[in-house]
């Protein structure tokens, strides 16, 4: 475990996303842990619930391009399904891929909402949908994940134990 604060630290620029003292699972260095080389991707942190894993992932910078959306999806996927797949199985040999993924998963993204403004929308929008799905993973909310969300850290930090429970109800949503 580790702070929140360690875990969304942007290293190039040495800013903490989230300054909090609460605890999460590094999932980057559990995962970095197992690989010798060429770990898949990863998202930031790792959260058990006791029928959910929920993956997070902190972008400290602008997220605009494809190739930063693409690295995103892929830090979803690669750590949701083929990191957390080598990791249980270390434990348990008996464990399929099949199991992986009929676990409920959940990822989301905190993003620096000053770095993004293009991802914010209008006040208003902003408002209805502060947890909805942008940068292209709106196709992965029901499919690969239970739910696939956004955040921005002042709204990740506000609600962080909402967030991480996942009371996310039909008037929540856009």
């Amino acid at each position: 475990m580790d702070k929140l604060c360690n875990i969304s630290l942007d290293k190039d620029n040495g800013e903490c996303l989230c300054n909090s003292e609460d605890y999460l699972f590094n999932y980057d260095k559990i995962v970095e842990s197992v690989y010798i080389s060429n770990p898949p991707f990863s998202p930031d942190a790792i959260h058990f619930k006791s029928d959910e894993i929920i993956f997070i992932e902190f972008k400290n910078g602008e997220i605009g391009d494809q190739k930063h959306k693409m690295q995103i999806k892929l830090k979803g996927i690669e750590g949701a399904f083929i990191a957390l797949f080598t990791l249980v199985v270390k434990e348990d040999a008996t464990i399929t891929f099949k199991d992986i993924i009929d676990i409920k998963k959940s990822f989301i993204v905190v993003y620096n909402m000053a770095k993004n403004e293009n991802a914010r929308g209008s006040r208003v929008d902003s408002i209805k949908s502060h947890l909805t799905a942008r940068f292209g993973l709106d196709k992965y909310d029901g499919t690969f994940f239970r739910k696939a969300i956004t955040v921005s850290e002042k709204t990740f930090m506000s609600e962080i134990n909402k967030v991480l429970k996942m009371r996310i109800g039909a008037s929540d949503r856009s």
